[in-house]
């Protein structure tokens, strides 16, 4: 769900093409710098087998390219989840239990994104991604990799910073 508020905020389809081939390519080890992961957590590199697309059919059961634009007059979404309501200015959730939601829009201070821990509250279960720095065309250095969705996903999938339960020793 693109929200923009002017012509910088909507990405292309391409560019969001751009951020599924990165996903696909990092949850599938396809990626090639898949070799510069730290020699402790090499052993645990794998396919995850997760492969992502745009949804063929909206939740009415519509042909749809899957992706969604919503202008707003909201200047900057806080992380208080307003980007996920039509009513605050951003796009209502698609089923959650059909499709994983990732909204895009301008997120306040230096935010790349927030997502959604499983378990939360279903009308907010998704991703927020800042249009900034998501896909690689366009999007802002050093954040231009896609790798801010492969992040965030990451905790929509249930894992945590490997160096915020331990201190600093990243081995927890």
């Amino acid at each position: 769900h693109v929200v923009y508020k002017n012509a910088s905020e909507q990405l292309s389809a391409a560019r969001l093409q751009e951020q599924l081939q990165v996903l696909n390519e990092d949850y599938r080890t396809l990626n090639s710098d898949a070799g510069l992961v730290a020699a402790t957590w090499q052993p645990l590199v794998a396919d995850c087998e997760i492969n992502f697309c745009l949804a063929l059919q909206d939740p009415q059961g519509a042909p749809t390219t899957g992706i969604t634009y919503t202008p707003t007059a909201v200047t900057v979404f806080s992380l208080g989840n307003e980007v996920k309501f039509t009513a605050q200015g951003g796009h209502d959730i698609w089923d959650a239990t059909r499709y994983l939601n990732i909204w895009i829009c301008d997120l306040s201070g230096f935010t790349l994104g927030y997502a959604q821990f499983p378990g939360g509250n279903a009308s907010t279960d998704g991703v927020v991604l800042d249009f900034a720095y998501t896909g690689i065309t366009g999007a802002l250095t050093p954040y231009n990799k896609g790798r801010s969705g492969t992040h965030e996903i990451a905790h929509w999938l249930n894992l945590e910073h490997i160096w915020g339960n331990d201190g600093t020793s990243c081995a927890g």
